[in-house]
């Protein structure tokens, strides 16, 4: 899709979010190990929040960066890509 190499500056960088839940089964630490293979509820691969208006997740990633775009995957049980957002210059 991209004629470039982009490099995921989150990988296993420091995550936090606003509404984690009480046990530690899906926390922030989920979005940024790199597997996606099973997007699942019960996969062990996506990160959860206690039910709010509101859900933030916040990545440290130790340094200024040009971000090319941002990818979300969302829970689901097949393997289909979650929402991309695109920074245009």
């Amino acid at each position: 899709m991209f004629p470039f190499f982009l490099e995921n500056v989150a990988l296993h960088k420091f995550a936090w979010q606003q509404h984690p839940l009480i046990n530690n089964d899906f926390s922030a630490s989920l979005a940024v190990d790199g597997r996606k293979s099973d997007l699942s509820q019960k996969g062990g691969q996506c990160v959860a929040s206690q039910f709010s208006e509101t859900a933030e997740l916040g990545v440290d990633l130790k340094d200024v960066h040009s971000i090319h775009h941002i990818v979300i995957q969302y829970v689901q049980e097949k393997p289909v890509w979650g929402i991309s957002i695109f920074f245009v210059n």
